[in-house]
């Protein structure tokens, strides 16, 4: 069963996956075995408000920043809705560790309920990303749903000050 964390750990832990929207160094991750630390990002830029549409250039290019980034912290899994724009978010990070881990696939999850549920049966002292959306189903809403409580993290479409 996954952890309890406070709220806290949560923003830092989402601040380090955010953190590919700026150029970082890469960063060290240690970890107990016991421990399950999830990687949550929101999607990267889309081509346009409308339909299930792929991530524009800057979308892909801030794609490509997630290698820099999870390189070297062993991602066990990848979870990603069915649109187009998180799968493209996830996808360089994946063909990055296919080399090490061939059967590694993004994983598809429809609520953040139901990826929450799979983390914490299916994952325990695993490190994963999830790539999600805003809104009532999206970033705040995983996290939530991980720490137990609902209200722990506010739904916000504010993601330059995560």
């Amino acid at each position: 069963m996954l952890k309890t964390c406070t709220i806290k750990v949560l923003r830092f832990l989402v601040l380090i996956a955010a953190s590919f929207f700026v150029s970082a160094p890469e960063v060290a991750f240690a970890q107990s075995p016991e421990v399950t630390t999830v990687f949550i990002v929101r999607h990267a830029e889309k081509a346009s408000s409308t339909g299930d549409p792929s991530l524009n250039p800057a979308g892909r290019a801030r794609a490509e920043q997630l290698i820099h980034v999870l390189a070297e912290a062993e991602i066990e899994a990848i979870y990603s809705t069915e649109y187009h724009r998180t799968q493209e978010t996830a996808e360089p990070l994946l063909s990055f560790l296919k080399h090490q881990m061939p059967q590694l696939n993004i994983k598809p999850y429809s609520s953040s309920s139901e990826v929450a549920q799979k983390v914490q049966r299916e994952h325990t002292g695993e490190r994963l990303l999830i790539v999600g959306h805003s809104g009532p189903q999206g970033v705040a809403a995983i996290i939530n749903e991980l720490n137990g409580d609902p209200n722990a993290c506010p739904i916000s479409n504010d993601y330059d000050n995560l």
